[in-house]
């Protein structure tokens, strides 16, 4: 059974509502950086992916390349094999044949020529896409080395605060005896927020409106206190009807 009063009621709210703009006010401290560290993570994977991708393709191109010069290998021996065949043919049919074999594998030749030109320029074209990749993952790297160090800096200093003002928060809230209350304060803060937070802007706005937001709640859990005892108040004081 609740035993608090409207007057209890509301300092408990108060001092939970200070921890929260305490802690709102460490995260003040971080700014973007937890944000900006998170979008440089995201964008050194695309590079990482995307270098996989290109690398994937390279082997490809390069095997297409090995494949043409086996082709060639393949027909020079059937050129070969075509020339001895000639020195020992009995008719004219059998020469024009086999001459236009040898021709097919001059022309097959040629064919795998081309691809293997294709292919080396296609190579150096990949290649130049790998290293342009890879350099941007290294100075992306180095900017998120900086944007960490410089966030576990800031994480260092207000780590204990939080810890602090957590175990506080828990406290206060043990203390709010009223559970429906309790329960409408968190549904009011946290129910308009987004589910996935991506951009920076957003962000922001919802930092600098906590504090709004808290207030007004505050207000609204005053006057729905107020009413409440009033209305208890009022059926304790009115007169009961006689039944005759």
């Amino acid at each position: 059974m609740e035993t608090q009063t409207v007057a209890q009621k509301l300092e408990a709210l108060v001092k939970l509502q200070s921890i929260d703009t305490q802690l709102d006010d460490l995260k003040k401290l971080r700014g973007d950086l937890p944000d900006e560290v998170q979008d440089l993570e995201d964008e050194i994977e695309g590079y990482k992916t995307r270098h996989q991708r290109h690398q994937a393709e390279l082997k490809e191109i390069e095997e297409n390349i090995k494949k043409s010069k086996e082709g060639i290998k393949e027909s020079e021996k059937l050129i070969k094999k075509y020339n001895e065949q000639q020195k020992n043919v009995r008719n004219n049919r059998e020469f024009d044949a086999i001459t236009k074999e040898v021709e097919l594998q001059e022309l097959e030749i040629q064919i795998c020529e081309k691809k293997i030109k294709e292919g080396k320029d296609l190579v150096q074209a990949k290649n130049e896409e790998i290293q342009k990749t890879e350099n941007l993952i290294k100075e992306r790297s180095e900017h998120l080395d900086n944007k960490k160090k410089e966030l576990d800096g800031i994480l260092a200093e207000s780590q204990e605060e939080e810890k602090r003002l957590l175990a506080e928060r828990d406290k206060a809230i043990k203390k709010i005896e009223d559970k429906a209350l309790l329960k409408y304060y968190e549904r009011g803060l946290y129910a308009v927020q987004p589910k996935v937070v991506t951009l920076l802007s957003l962000r922001k706005k919802l930092l600098r409106s906590a504090r709004r937001k808290r207030l007004l709640l505050m207000n609204i859990l005053v006057v729905f206190l107020l009413m409440s005892t009033w209305i208890h108040w009022m059926k304790a004081t009115s007169p009961r009807k006689q039944v005759h």
